[in-house]
C-alpha cells in the first residue's frame, strides 16, 4: 500500500514539475492569474525583484502553499526585504515536498531605483533537491528583471530567470516574461503578462484586482498553462497584511495558498 502510494505521488510531481521549478510566485500573483513581471512591495522579492525599489522599512514574509491536497506537496517560503542607502537588499528560502522527496532554493537578491520611473534587480539563487537515497544534487541560477512606469496609470515590467545554464546540474527553463499593468482608477488594476520557456512554449496570463473596502482587495485570474483559474483575497491592518489565494488545475483539482507579511 505504502509503494502504490509513492508511486501515486510521484507520478503528480511528474505532472506538476516544470525543470525543477515547483516554487511558485507570491499569493498576491497567485490570484491573479500568476502574473508577477508588474507587482511591487516585498513578495517582489520572490517574483519580479525590480518591483522591491519602492521598500522603505524592513519587511518580512512568510507563506505556505498546498498542492491538491496533498500535505507531501506544501511549499514553505521565508523571505526579508532591507533596505539601505544604494537599494534593496532581499533574502529568501523555500522548501517544497517532504522528507523522501524535497526542493529547496535560497536566494540571495539586490533592487535599485535608476531613475524616478525605472526599477531593474538581480537576484542570485542556489537550488537543491534531495531524493532519500538516491541523489542530492544542487546549482546556481541568476534572474533579473526590470519596471519602467511609462505614465500614471500604464507600468511595464520584464523578467528574466535562468537565462543562461552556466553550472552543471541546472535543469530549470530558460524563462522570459513581460507585463503591464493598468490602473482604471483609483479601486481597480488590470493584469496582462506573456511568459516564453525555453525560447518555445509560450503562455499568457491576465488578471484583475478590486479593492472593494479601504485595504481590502479581491482577485481573480487565467494562465493558459495548465488551464489555470485563480481567485484571491487580501486585507491590511495596520501593519500586517494577509494574502489567500485559490487556484484549479483541469486534471488535479484545487489548490491553496496563505501569506502573512509584516514592516517595522
Amino acid at each position: 500500500m505504502k509503494s502504490l502510494f509513492f508511486s501515486i505521488l510521484f507520478l503528480f510531481l511528474q505532472l506538476i514539475s516544470v525543470g525543477q521549478n515547483n516554487f511558485n510566485s507570491s499569493v498576491q500573483s497567485g490570484g491573479i492569474g500568476d502574473c508577477n513581471a508588474t507587482l511591487s512591495g516585498v513578495w517582489s522579492i520572490d517574483g519580479n525583484i525590480a518591483g522591491a525599489t519602492n521598500i522603505d522599512r524592513i519587511s518580512l514574509g512568510l507563506s505556505l502553499e498546498n498542492k491538491f491536497g496533498l500535505k507531501e506537496l506544501n511549499s514553505k517560503t521565508a523571505l526579508i526585504a532591507i533596505p539601505t542607502n544604494g537599494g534593496v537588499f532581499g533574502l529568501s528560502v523555500h522548501q517544497y515536498g517532504f522528507n523522501l522527496y524535497n526542493e529547496n532554493k535560497m536566494g540571495i537578491s539586490f533592487s535599485k531605483k535608476l531613475s524616478q520611473t525605472f526599477n531593474s534587480g538581480i537576484k542570485i539563487n542556489y537550488y537543491n533537491t534531495h531524493i532519500d537515497k538516491l541523489e542530492n544534487i544542487g546549482f546556481v541560477s541568476f534572474e533579473i528583471g526590470m519596471q519602467k512606469e511609462l505614465n500614471r496609470q500604464l507600468t511595464m515590467g520584464a523578467h528574466l530567470n535562468n537565462p543562461f545554464n552556466f553550472t552543471e546540474n541546472n535543469t530549470l527553463d530558460n524563462t522570459i516574461s513581460v507585463g503591464l499593468l493598468y490602473k482604471v482608477n483609483q479601486k481597480v488594476n488590470l493584469y496582462t503578462e506573456g511568459e516564453n520557456a525555453d525560447y518555445n512554449e509560450m503562455s499568457v496570463k491576465c488578471g484583475l484586482e478590486y479593492e472593494i473596502i479601504d485595504q481590502m482587495f479581491l482577485r481573480t485570474g487565467y494562465n493558459s498553462k495548465n488551464n489555470k483559474n485563480t481567485f484571491g483575497f487580501a486585507y491590511s491592518y495596520k501593519k500586517y497584511r494577509v494574502d489567500i489565494a485559490t487556484y484549479h488545475h483541469e486534471t488535479l483539482g484545487f489548490s491553496s495558498q496563505f501569506s502573512l507579511s509584516t514592516s517595522f
